[in-house]
């Protein structure tokens, strides 16, 4: 009998995981659709269809973290985005989010950890990104 419920209680046990797991994957896909979204109508909006219409032009840089900054806000995303942060900056650079990616280590929606790592990266030569005084 100690075996059959120690069985049940592994498969239990695995079962719970394999839910959270899926549950996990399926929060993320929609943190990344939304952000994804938004993204999008912020570059249309803007004009934007390459990172260096960002990085060179600071009204347009302002305007785009205003406005991505209110449609997190709006969605109430920060804390899924800081809990989820390694998958969800994974799933942007996959799909080549470049420009959301910076921008949400550069304000720290990632984490200090991705913020300090982007700060970093400002730093070498011949490396654009956000006007960090703007964020």
């Amino acid at each position: 009998m100690k075996h059959i419920k120690n069985f049940e209680s592994f498969l239990n046990e695995s079962y719970v995981g394999d839910l959270k797991d899926q549950i996990g994957e399926k929060l993320v896909r929609q943190i990344v659709k939304s952000l994804v979204n938004a993204h999008d109508r912020m570059a249309y909006v803007l004009g934007i269809e390459s990172s260096d219409d960002v990085y060179e032009d600071l009204t347009k840089q302002k305007k785009y973290i205003n406005m991505i900054n209110t449609e997190i806000a709006k969605l109430n995303l920060e804390e899924k985005i800081a809990e989820f942060a390694d998958t969800i900056h994974d799933e942007l650079e996959d799909d080549n989010y470049h420009i959301l990616n910076s921008f949400l280590a550069a304000s720290g929606y990632y984490g200090a950890k991705h913020k300090e790592t982007y700060l970093k990266m400002l730093k070498k030569p011949n490396y654009t990104g956000f006007a960090v005084h703007l964020i």
